[in-house]
This record gives C-alpha cells, sequence and structure tokens, in this order.
C-alpha cells in the first residue's frame, strides 16, 4: 500500500472511555486497538487481549508460521492478523514503528 491508500483504513479504537472509528493516519499513542481476523496492524503496541489472536509477520520478520499473541506481547505494525481477534495499546504511530524505520532505511539507500 503507498501512503495515501494506508490512511484511508477505518478501525476501531477506544479513546477516552469511547469506541470510535479513526482513520489510520489518526491513531495515537495511549489509543487501544481493536483488530479482528483479516486486519493490517497499523501501529506498533502491546497485545491487551485476544481470542485465538494469531498474526503473520512473514513479511516483516521472514518466519513463515503465524505467532499467537496473548496479553503482554509486543505487535508490530505491518502484520497481518490471521486468525482471532483482540486489543492492544498502541506505542508507536506512522515512522516511529518498526516498520516505518524500515521503511525509511531502504528509502535512504
Amino acid at each position: 500500500l503507498n501512503e495515501a491508500s494506508r490512511n484511508t483504513v477505518v478501525v476501531q479504537i477506544t479513546r477516552d472511555g469511547r469506541r470510535e472509528d479513526v482513520m489510520t493516519q489518526d491513531i495515537v499513542v495511549g489509543d487501544v486497538l481493536h483488530i479482528n481476523e483479516g486486519d493490517k496492524v497499523p501501529a506498533d503496541g502491546i497485545c491487551i487481549d485476544g481470542q485465538n489472536l494469531v498474526c503473520d509477520e512473514s513479511a516483516l520478520t521472514g518466519e513463515p508460521i503465524g505467532k499467537e499473541k496473548t496479553a503482554g506481547i509486543y505487535m508490530k505494525s505491518g502484520a497481518h492478523v490471521s486468525q482471532g481477534g483482540g486489543r492492544m495499546l498502541v506505542l508507536a504511530v506512522g515512522e516511529n514503528t518498526d516498520e516505518g524505520e524500515a521503511l525509511a532505511v531502504l528509502g535512504e539507500q
């Protein structure tokens, strides 16, 4: 996805105790992001809870096997939710994510 199309994706978050729909570019550190099967994780964060939550991080790590995510496990921007769903606390967004930093390095070459 290019930057423009990435920013048009709507996700569900909880902010200030209210659940709402926002564009991915409007996610901020501290939001609780609701993720479900088929979603691309748009931020880095820590899993709060998950129900059979498995993420495919092969594009990021090269590992072909999905990783189960449970409470306290780090979640990377760019991973795809291949099974289940859950919530994560957002710790980094945009160019400050692992994916954003990797893309910046590739762009400098």
